[in-house]
């Protein structure tokens, strides 16, 4: 073998190997914090070119592989080997050794952690009745709940969390539950378009702790939280979302004891294996305990809380503000100005849930919701009523507005507010009104 021959497959073996790993280290939980100098709109190029990458990898390794075995030709002889030899060259056995070695490895790799395909529907998954659930669900997990139509299904955070979404339908309106494991945040939103395109979207990546999904169909990407086309043909365009509720499910199931639960029983050898990954190298409740975000984002961390904290986030015409849960558990309501408009934000802290409602805006006259005992500074809240709910007392005029979402005797509701974390929350929105409890010129420092 000479130095020539020797530097070729060399190079073979670093161009097949680079070019497969390029496309795989940004789309892996296990290897995306070493390429996190990538930007979105780069990681999003290396994935719609990745069939390239692909196909360079593999071409690069099938000749480095195919000189390894053609050096056990006999020189000058006949057959295939020989022949091959004298088309391709002949390189040292070791190649074949490494190669295969090399692309053995690799294709594990993708087959386990590569998330466009690790993260694909389990083959079995269905809606079953609550007694059913009880056979699964222990009366503290924890699932994403959504009351939508008259319609109240709950999809158990264990089992959305591969492959982050389920398709899913409400008196005819298809709607997309989404879940990212690395933000413990849910929502869920209708995957139509606005001229009537009907989105089928697949876990791609993450950015900056936040789930992208791509559809193969239009070509958009969208990411999780936003619920907005962030690139593609339709780039801009905003989802129609809800937010969902995260709840024990003895909870979840005494508030809708005729609740569906979404199921998805590990049944392929992949389904075993990301389940065991999942509940083993990240575990949710660890994962939502952290104060630290998974993976390394780009962006700087608002430190006035725990990265991972959660908070009711509002948005009103471009304004963003954060609400965290542990404030709201003192103080269950606020009155506040968001983008301009006056709202209340509630939180019911005895249930075993988390949920945020904001008051309709734009109401006047404005509102006051009060509450009892010691006020701090300007800040007035609802008083609370019997121990099995708090029931919110709004003034001029006066209605009881139980913590569920609607005015008894008014007729009107209340919106929920998304429960989020904060680095989340501050990842995607820099210009954040985040503090104690609020937007109006308070702060938690």
């Amino acid at each position: 073998m000479t130095l020539l021959s020797f530097l070729f497959d060399l190079g073979l073996f670093l161009v097949g190997v680079g070019a497969l790993l390029w496309a795989y280290l940004a789309f892996s939980p296990m290897t995306r914090d070493l390429v996190v100098f990538l930007s979105r709109d780069q990681q999003i190029t290396i994935f719609k070119y990745r069939r390239l990458y692909w196909a360079l990898g593999i071409l690069c390794l099938a000749v480095l592989l195919l000189r390894g075995l053609f050096s056990f030709a006999e020189p000058g002889g006949g057959g295939l080997l020989a022949a091959g030899g004298e088309l391709l060259g002949r390189g040292h056995w070791m190649w074949l050794v490494l190669g295969s070695l090399a692309a053995a490895g690799i294709g594990l790799l993708y087959w386990a952690l590569y998330v466009p395909v690790v993260m694909a529907p389990p083959r079995d998954h269905r809606m079953v009745e609550a007694a059913e659930a009880d056979g699964f669900l222990a009366p503290d997990s924890v699932v994403l709940g959504i009351e939508f139509e008259g319609v109240a299904r709950a999809y158990p955070r264990d089992l959305i969390a591969r492959p982050h979404w389920f398709n899913d339908a409400f008196a005819g309106t298809p709607l997309m539950i989404s879940y990212c494991i690395l933000c413990n945040s849910g929502q869920a939103f209708v995957p139509v378009l606005r001229d009537g395109r009907r989105l089928d979207l697949r876990n791609m990546t993450a950015f900056d702790n936040n789930t992208i999904y791509h559809c193969r169909r239009t070509g958009n990407f969208i990411q999780q939280l936003d619920a907005q086309v962030i690139r593609g043909p339709d780039q801009g365009e905003v989802l129609t979302s809800y937010p969902v509720i995260m709840a024990r499910w003895d909870e979840w199931k005494r508030l809708h004891p005729a609740t569906k639960v979404f199921y998805a029983p590990p049944i392929t050898l992949r389904d075993r294996f990301v389940q065991r990954m999942l509940m083993k190298m990240i575990p949710l409740s660890r994962l939502a305990a952290r104060d630290e975000p998974w993976h390394l984002v780009r962006k700087e961390i608002d430190d006035r809380l725990p990265a991972m904290s959660f908070v009711f986030g509002v948005e009103i015409d471009g304004q963003h503000c954060a609400y965290p849960v542990a404030a709201m558990r003192e103080t269950p309501v606020v009155n506040d100005q968001v983008g301009g408009v006056e709202v209340a934000v509630f939180y019911d802290p005895r249930p075993r849930h988390r949920r945020g409602l904001s008051a309709p805006p734009g109401r006047r006259p404005r509102p006051d919701f009060r509450a009892g005992g010691q006020l701090p500074r300007d800040r007035q809240f609802a008083d609370q009523g019997p121990r099995e709910r708090v029931d919110l007392d709004r003034q001029r005029p006066r209605h009881r507005w139980p913590a569920r979402g609607s005015a008894a005797d008014a007729g009107a509701a209340l919106e929920p507010a998304l429960l989020v974390q904060l680095g989340r929350l501050q990842a995607r929105h820099a210009d954040l009104s985040g503090r104690g409890i609020g937007c109006r010129g308070l702060t938690d420092r």
